[in-house]
């Protein structure tokens, strides 16, 4: 900790100084500089850049210290950890976070919980934490340097334990398998139902939520959340109770502290709803990603009144508006079944191309037919009721939550 410090009374002060400098000038300042200061205050710079929109509260405060860029790009973000505190959380007496990291979820659920223990195994990053919760005044925060699976051993028991597994490898490279994170969940979960019945699991949105559900078992909930229809993380919530057959699951869109859109049913009743399909008709309806990533392809046709336009096709249409769909619509101006490239590209020189189950890609659409990209139309290539294929020509109506 004595060199933290070392390096935060030298070094703030000039990442502070630098941080709205260009990245060459900033290398200049930098380079007569000793190593480790070097290294610290172009953390400093690179992570207040990352950080300002990521988790604006800690950038308001000029003590904060950054840590590494990998540390930085793999914590939560200040909406994702807010709304896991207020919404999943809520009021709980002890909370273990296993996995404590840069410490943004902790900070968030400090807010929520009597205590929260805070554990890392890496000695730097828990410095880190424990510097900036001191800053940030979170009393409640009690932080250990030691290992997930060792601490479980001492732990004597916690209301809830939330655990965030690294999911790169020793290269950098994204991990997708949940068993191949670190640590390893699959391992450690009997361990942890010794010590809590309530296991809340941060995960890749890049993981199979089927697959995963049944590798972890004792799976209550499942949540795809997104920020600004952007997939972030999923979660899942475990307990020795749980009924694997009826599992929960909410897509959740955030788009500021104060304002989301959710949609939630069980994977049986997502299985079991009767969809309708249906030929493009005044709207079409695009669900928002939270909603796509969590594969209620049935259910929000049904809980919207909307017709499919094609099994492998998730767009919906209606002749009526439906102002408060979760996701985008348009107005459809008209529906091409037979079309050639150079007539297509002499009506509609510039346009927005979007396919999805369609033979070609956007890329190869646009190398075909030369549209460049932009305007207000709305090209979107797809298939629909019958196996029709074609483009379907619109407007943008509505950009929903």
């Amino acid at each position: 900790m004595s060199q933290l410090k070392e390096l935060f009374e030298q070094g703030k002060a000039l990442a502070e100084q630098y941080k709205h400098l260009p990245a060459n000038e900033v290398v200049l300042k930098l380079a007569k500089l000793p190593f480790a200061l070097r290294t610290f205050v172009a953390e400093q710079i690179q992570g207040y850049k990352k950080a300002k929109t990521k988790i604006p509260s800690f950038c308001e405060n000029p003590n904060i210290i950054f840590p590494p860029k990998l540390n930085l790009e793999q914590s939560s973000s200040e909406l994702t950890a807010l709304w896991k505190a207020e919404n999943i959380i809520r009021f709980a007496d002890t909370l273990t976070d296993l996995t404590g990291g840069w410490g943004v979820d902790a900070w968030a659920f400090s807010k929520v919980c009597r205590k929260v223990m805070y554990v890392e195994q890496n000695k730097t990053l828990a410095n880190i934490a424990k510097h900036n919760f001191e800053v940030l005044a979170c009393n409640n925060i009690e932080i250990f340097c030691n290992t997930a699976s060792n601490f479980l051993t001492e732990l004597p028991f916690a209301e809830w334990i939330y655990l965030d597994p690294a999911r790169r490898d020793n290269t950098g490279k994204a991990i997708a398998q949940i068993g191949d994170c670190q640590p390893n969940v699959l391992e450690l979960l009997p361990t942890i139902f010794q010590k809590t019945k309530n296991l809340l699991l941060k995960a890749s949105p890049m993981l199979d939520i089927q697959q995963a559900t049944e590798q972890l078992g004792a799976v209550q909930k499942v949540w795809a959340i997104a920020v600004e229809n952007d997939c972030k993380e999923l979660l899942f919530y475990l307990n020795p109770q749980a009924i694997s057959q009826n599992i929960e699951i909410e897509a959740v869109n955030i788009q500021s502290k104060q304002a989301f859109s959710t949609l939630q049913t069980n994977l049986l009743a997502e299985k079991e709803t009767e969809i309708t399909f249906s030929q493009p008709q005044k709207y079409l309806y695009e669900p928002n990603v939270a909603i796509l990533k969590a594969g209620l392809f049935r259910y929000v046709g049904k809980h919207f009144g909307l017709a499919k336009l094609h099994p492998h096709t998730h767009f919906y249409t209606h002749q009526i508006l439906r102002a408060d769909f979760q996701g985008r619509i348009f107005e459809i101006c008209d529906v091409l079944t037979h079309f050639d490239w150079k007539s297509l590209q002499k009506m509609f020189p510039q346009a927005n191309i979007i396919a999805r189950n369609y033979p070609l890609s956007v890329e190869q659409i646009r190398k075909q037919s030369r549209i460049q990209e932009g305007g207000d139309i709305f090209l979107i290539f797809t298939t629909w009721y019958e196996n029709q294929r074609g483009v379907i020509l619109a407007k943008q109506y509505l950009s929903a939550l």
